[in-house]
């Protein structure tokens, strides 16, 4: 389109808006609804600005007769007021910006509008239609949210100025996804976005109730006094409160990729007990309930009540401990891990064994190795001394 066949398009466009104002607005003042009757129906502040928002506009101070209009809009909640609004819009050359404030005008309950208020908006927003491009955006994800250069959509499709534009669509847990398109007035737009699963760790705010302050602990981790925020990766997390070094409050909290959780802890002071673990070398690893405590000689603070504790060694065996304790119990859990030994030399299995097998009547007594003496060894075996039956015999 040339640039002069696009003034001429302005220029009727103009025209065609100006011509919605009601007979009898005075030449050069902003397009409204039965201005006396609205104007009187303003509370007194709300008329102050009301005129200050006409004598910026007949000033051509668009932007701020604008925001005079808003003012009076807000206190009074009348939506003949957004009309001259978008009229402000119009003069900016914000022309989608106007239709959604228009729309916003017919869409609001509080109060019945005039026939005729909803019939010239109606024709206005028709008139800057043809100046915008309209946008439908779609993903394949339920419950995606949109935005456009930041600003969230609430209805589809959305019109836009002329010009390049951010589209956004987000969705919890998911990373954003991003695509530029380029309005040109009068066309429509169509984009599809899919966010992608998110590999970003989940994030907690932990905060306490009913208490001045709370120390918070994740597993052995201490984060210090609520609120505070941590991020780790998709998985289950004890969150824990203490009030005063006393156990106050725990939640198991399910974190997922990229997902923001708020935690209110809510409790009371709960009784506690201590464990202390030891074992038969420092260096073994002990876990309590799933989370990490230290090493052996460790002493923790639990609840009351039933606790799993696994004993393990690097490279070596491991043992699982159930314990129950009490309001206010110390228990000392002692815990050897080393393979136990026989005490029973290995001479007597290979010696006691060889006699088992070919003697079902004799039986004999291992004592200690004994030297053999005599002159022939026999066929017995040198090491054990026969006992018989009547306890005689050498």
């Amino acid at each position: 389109m040339s640039t002069m066949s696009r003034r001429a398009r302005i220029i009727v466009f103009l025209a065609q808006l100006t011509l919605l104002a009601p007979a009898g607005t005075a030449r050069g003042a902003p397009p409204t609804v039965s201005t006396q009757s609205l104007r009187d129906s303003l509370a007194e502040d709300e008329r102050a600005k009301f005129d200050e928002g006409s004598r910026l506009y007949r000033e051509s101070r668009f932007a701020e007769a604008r925001e005079a209009f808003l003012v009076a809009y807000a206190t009074s909640n009348d939506p003949r007021l957004l009309f001259n609004v978008a009229v402000c819009d119009k003069a900016l050359g914000r022309y989608a910006r106007a239709i959604a404030t228009l729309k916003k005008s017919l869409a609001t309950t509080g109060r019945p509008l005039p026939a005729d208020y909803t019939q010239r908006a109606a024709e206005a927003i028709a008139t800057l239609s043809r100046y915008v491009a309209f946008l439908t955006i779609e993903s394949p994800l339920d419950g995606a949210s949109f935005s456009v250069d930041g600003e969230p959509v609430r209805e589809l499709p959305v019109a836009l100025e002329t010009g390049p534009h951010v589209v956004v669509a987000t969705k919890d847990g998911y990373e954003a996804a991003t695509q530029t398109v380029t309005a040109i007035a009068g066309e429509a737009l169509r984009v599809t976005l899919a966010p992608a699963p998110s590999t970003k760790p989940g994030i907690a705010t932990v905060t306490c109730v009913r208490v001045a302050r709370c120390e918070i602990r994740v597993g052995d981790e201490l984060l210090g006094a609520a609120p505070v925020t941590f991020s780790r990766g998709a998985g289950s997390y004890v969150v824990r409160a203490t009030v005063n070094g006393r156990a106050w409050s725990e939640q198991r909290v399910e974190l997922q990729n990229g997902r923001v959780v708020q935690v209110a802890l809510v409790g009371r002071e709960l009784p506690v007990a201590h464990l202390r673990v030891t074992t038969d070398r420092a260096d073994d690893a002990v876990v309590v309930d799933g989370q990490k405590a230290g090493r052996s000689g460790i002493e923790v603070e639990v609840p009351t009540g039933e606790h799993r504790v696994v004993i393990s060694r690097r490279d070596g065996p491991s043992k699982t401990v159930d314990v129950l304790l009490r309001d206010n119990e110390t228990r000392d859990l002692r815990v050897t891990l080393d393979e136990p030994r026989s005490g029973i030399s290995a001479w007597w299995f290979v010696g006691g064994g060889a006699l088992l097998a070919g003697a079902a009547t004799v039986v004999f007594v291992a004592t200690r190795p004994t030297k053999f003496e005599g002159s022939a060894a026999g066929t017995l075996n040198p090491y054990v001394v026969p006992a018989h039956a009547n306890g005689g015999g050498r």
